[in-house]
């Protein structure tokens, strides 16, 4: 009985500290991001990685309400966790006139800030928005 609420303890500390957690890895390669589009659960990490002369900041207006944003340092390896449902925009901002961007969702079905999203003025992130709902359709994803 003491091994199993043992094993109990263990496995409740180990989901409490992020131990299930996944981390999934974009590449910025000459003007776009690899893989653009990721799908991840609430409490996963992005790791993006080759940012020699590449940033990934978050697009005002096309994250989660209440999400935090984020502006990586041009030319370093960056790394975020999402916890907040939802799909978040970003782009590369030195090629950003490229169109090199992408979009985290974060959850299962269709993200719940999708109308926003739609309703978004940054001529960048409505390109994204545009490949996000060609991904979901795809993807079987309402």
């Amino acid at each position: 009985m003491k091994k199993l609420l043992l094993a109990l303890i263990t496995l409740g500390t180990m989901m409490s500290t992020g131990a299930w957690a996944a981390e999934v890895t974009v590449t910025a390669t000459v003007r776009s991001f690899d893989p653009d589009i990721v799908q991840i659960q609430p409490g996963d990490k992005v790791v993006w990685r080759q940012m020699n002369s590449h940033s990934t900041t978050s697009i005002a207006g096309m994250i989660p309400d209440g999400a935090t944003p984020w502006n990586s340092k041009l030319g370093e390896d960056f790394a975020m966790t999402f916890d907040k449902p939802g799909a978040y925009v970003y782009t590369c901002t030195p090629h950003a006139s490229f169109g090199m961007g992408g979009v985290i969702i974060v959850g299962n079905g269709k993200p719940a800030n999708l109308d926003a999203l739609k309703a978004a003025t940054d001529n960048n992130g409505k390109r994204w928005v545009k490949k996000l709902e060609r991904y979901l359709d795809e993807h079987g994803i309402k």
